[in-house]
């Protein structure tokens, strides 16, 4: 073996060995801890998974993935765990993540099976002092209701009277991040 790649080894050993010291058990008092994510009513995604993951740049990650598995489905309080060695976000099951104390980018996203792109997704920063808690808005992580054309949930007769709005010519006023009627 080369000197360069036993140097290298070396290295990479030292630092498995320094975030493994550094990672610790959580505390409730302050410093590293679990996250626990749960979330409001996901609507009209039934079939879908949910995946949740934090790949922080400085080492930190968790994950987490569920079955939608109704129409109002709502992610009961979980805790992120580990990747397991394969790297899906959904694979084995491994224990729970402890994060050291710090600000952390939880992603939320919904996916078709063997998608990699998700349909819905979410971003909510996390600070982690001891063991922490997020909850998921629920949705924004909704399915489109078709005929929702003001993006409030529900099809209603607002809905008819915008399209008809358009359809003749005249302008309405969009939620902010609501598409334009007919995009």
């Amino acid at each position: 073996m080369g000197s360069f790649l036993r140097v290298a080894l070396l290295l990479t050993a030292a630092a498995v060995v320094s975030v493994l010291s550094n990672a610790g058990p959580a505390d409730s008092a302050g410093g590293a801890g679990t996250i626990t994510v749960s979330s409001t009513a996901i609507h009209r995604q039934q079939g879908k998974v949910l995946v949740v993951v934090i790949n922080d740049p400085g080492g930190a990650s968790g994950r987490l993935c569920a079955n939608i598995d109704s129409n109002a489905f709502v992610l009961a309080p979980a805790v992120l765990t580990q990747f397991p060695n394969g790297g899906s976000p959904c694979g084995d099951q491994t224990s729970e993540a402890v994060f050291p104390e710090g600000s952390y980018q939880l992603t939320a996203g919904v996916y078709v099976g063997g998608s990699q792109t998700p349909e819905k997704q979410v971003q909510v920063t996390v600070d982690v002092s001891g063991d922490s808690q997020v909850e998921l808005d629920g949705a924004a992580l909704s399915g489109a209701l078709f005929g929702d054309v003001d993006c409030n949930g529900r099809v209603t007769i607002g809905d008819a009277q915008k399209i008809a709005r358009v359809l003749i010519g005249l302008t309405i006023m969009q939620a902010l991040g609501c598409p334009e009627i007919g995009t």
